[in-house]
């Protein structure tokens, strides 16, 4: 085999050996590429606006540079009965194909997508926002000598893996779209085969028939456009969707009658670890560059081929959620991320675009988000306070770009529970077992200060790292008053502020306030729509610096 493949033939093989659930990654590496023609868009600027993302759910608009793409019904997949027409007979060909079956018809709720795909420009822009070179890979066949070639700032990043766009999804409070998204982002509500329509069309489309065999310009091919005006959704890079490489409900085998006497069964590799790209690239054939066509990737690849385009939900706050609920990872006093409801969250969130990028180059993400646990029903407020006492009532998660000030704690991620007024029985029996002169010492020897000496309302717990169970009661937090206390990631109470007044009443949707500023917020939630009367909390949250004002 020779030392190195092209491009072409690189991505070539591994869209054939990926289908099969087999791994590319032990090809040879991708040789640099060129790509065809310089973008229409306008050179950015390193001026920068800041702009509210916050929207109205019931007249949603599209924040810079993201289409609309309204819920509905779509179609997703191909009849079995087509597998050996899009085969062409070739057991192999046969074999990928049956992967796209069988055709169904999916809902999806309405959300956000990027126009085109995540460009050269935008990366560079992260990677300087978090202080990170580019990767080897990206510099050897990408961009020599770590910067973007001469008019390629448009063009679409690639040779980034998984957890690099992961990376940079959290960072611009985005998401990848998931398979259905994605599929009704480049259907709309018909059947067509391809995002212009059902006829197949060399001319709207970079794809491994055109010479050369380069990428475009993220806003090229204007006339291959989706219903929805999202480009090139069908070649120039395969897009990464948030979808593992498994069958769809319903899937069974191919039965290909290859003789008379002989049937063979077909059936792809589908592996849970691995997962979807959509559309087809700038060398692929024009079945690949099929709307339901489904490449299977490891997510550590990386290639010249795939890149991606981002989504948002409708729901201010979901992606930076989902994200916090992430970096809280395993271990965290919520169980799993679905216990969090998502449909009732408080969120304020401001995003920096770069003057002149048409709203396409973000340059900066800045956020407050709660979210509660989902309604159940729940004890009233005297048998929660009873309870609480002694073991905290989990209430909710709160994500934050910015330091609090309120309580003192830095920009992150904190799970909030409440702790009722009055000593807990752990706390008296540890008063009963050891004397106050003994608990002083204790005290005196934890503090960070060195002289045991205790921090003001919402300051920081004196014990960072301390479970909650492990802290001095009387010492970290006024037993006299009902009190939010603040986990990180390693379940350790970090921070209290307290409750104020909680009202015990009928169930209501989240209520937010704050300053002109937007610097002091109060959260106003509720846990229950079952019970009668529900206690319904009053979350103060104080920023330590720049406030972030309501949208207008």
């Amino acid at each position: 085999m020779l030392a190195r493949l092209s491009a072409s033939v690189f991505i070539f093989l591994s869209a054939g050996l990926a289908a099969t659930g087999q791994s590319a990654s032990t090809l040879p590496q991708v040789q640099p590429v060129q790509a065809q023609q310089q973008s229409r868009l306008s050179s950015a600027s390193d001026l920068s606006k800041e702009v509210p993302l916050n929207t109205d759910p019931d007249n949603p608009s599209p924040p810079y540079g993201m289409v609309l793409v309204p819920g509905g019904e779509v179609v997703i997949g191909t009849e079995v009965e087509d597998v050996a027409r899009l085969g062409q007979q070739d057991q192999f060909a046969m074999m990928i194909v049956t992967a796209e079956t069988p055709r169904h018809t999916e809902s999806v709720d309405s959300f956000f997508l990027d126009a085109t795909e995540v460009s050269n420009l935008q990366w560079k822009v992260f990677l300087g926002a978090k202080k990170r070179k580019p990767s080897d890979l990206l510099v050897e066949y990408g961009w020599p000598n770590g910067e973007i070639p001469e008019g390629q700032d448009y063009f679409p990043i690639s040779l980034v893996s998984m957890p690099e766009i992961e990376e940079f999804l959290a960072w611009s409070g985005k998401r990848l779209p998931t398979e259905i998204e994605w599929t009704r982002a480049a259907r709309g509500d018909d059947e067509r085969a391809y995002p212009w329509g059902d006829k197949w069309n060399s001319k709207v489309v970079s794809y491994g028939g055109r010479s050369p065999n380069m990428p475009v310009a993220i806003d090229d091919f204007e006339e291959g456009a989706s219903p929805y005006g999202v480009l090139n959704m069908s070649g120039n890079v395969w897009e990464w969707v948030d979808a593992s490489f498994t069958p769809y409900e319903g899937f069974e085998p191919y039965q290909f009658k290859k003789s008379k006497r002989q049937h063979i069964t077909l059936s792809p590799e589908f592996d849970s670890r691995r997962r979807v790209a959509k559309g087809g690239c700038f060398v692929s054939s024009r079945d690949e560059s099929r709307i339901d066509h489904r490449l299977s990737l490891n997510p550590n690849d990386a290639d010249a081929g795939i890149g991606f385009r981002t989504a948002r939900s409708i729901t201010p706050g979901a992606e930076v959620i989902r994200s916090g609920y992430r970096r809280m990872a395993s271990g965290s006093h919520i169980e799993n991320e679905g216990l969090l409801d998502k449909a009732d969250l408080f969120s304020q969130e401001r995003a920096t675009y770069l003057e002149g990028s048409d709203g396409r180059i973000i340059s900066g993400f800045r956020y407050l988000a709660f979210a509660h646990l989902k309604p159940d029903r729940k004890d009233g407020l005297a048998r929660m306070r009873k309870s609480a006492r002694d073991n905290p009532v989990t209430l909710g998660l709160l994500s934050t770009s910015e330091a609090l000030a309120q309580p003192a704690l830095p920009p992150g991620d904190y799970v909030v529970a409440f702790k009722a007024r009055g000593e807990s029985k752990k706390h008296k029996n540890d008063r009963r077992n050891k004397s106050r002169s003994k608990n002083e010492d204790d005290a005196e020897k934890l503090a960070p200060n060195g002289e045991g000496e205790n921090v003001g309302l919402g300051g920081l717990a004196p014990w960072p790292g301390i479970a909650v169970n492990d802290i001095h009661e009387d010492i970290d937090f006024d037993q006299d008053k009902d009190v939010f206390l603040f986990y990180n990631v390693n379940n350790a109470v970090v921070g209290w502020v307290p409750t104020g007044d909680i009202a015990d009443g009928a169930f209501e949707k989240v209520n937010s306030s704050c300053d002109e500023e937007g610097k002091d917020w109060t959260v106003e939630f509720s846990l229950d729509v079952v019970s009668r009367r529900v206690p319904r909390f009053t979350l103060p949250i104080k920023l330590a610096g720049q406030g972030l004002g309501k949208a207008d």
